[in-house]
């Protein structure tokens, strides 16, 4: 499967959010409580339209909102985590694939 790229953009920005401001970021806060997303509905249309992320506060016409990933987008964090991406790896242009195995998901 492969991510659009608004979608992987936005779920680059989660684990970004996700492994820079949680100290063990496969501890603490679950993953889908998080609020691992900040930007307007627009940007994040294809992300929620594919089911990765959902609004975590109420919705704001204009402004951004807060985002948390769904189920589906917590996987696919997870695994890019367990391949060793973080903040480190992103902020230095290495970024996760947007190619996912079918296997992930399943």
């Amino acid at each position: 499967m492969k991510l659009r790229k608004s979608e992987h953009m936005a779920l680059m920005e989660a684990l970004r959010r996700r492994t820079r401001f949680i100290g063990d970021p496969t501890g603490g806060r679950h993953i889908t409580a998080a609020w691992t997303g900040l930007g307007s509905a627009t940007y994040y249309k294809q992300a929620q339209e594919g089911g990765y992320m959902e609004i975590a506060t109420a919705a704001s016409s204009g402004f951004s909102t807060w985002w948390r990933l769904t189920w589906k987008g917590a996987v696919i964090v997870a695994f890019w985590i367990g391949q060793g991406f973080d903040y480190k790896t992103i902020e230095a242009n290495k970024i996760p694939p947007a190619e996912i195995p079918e296997t992930v998901l399943a």
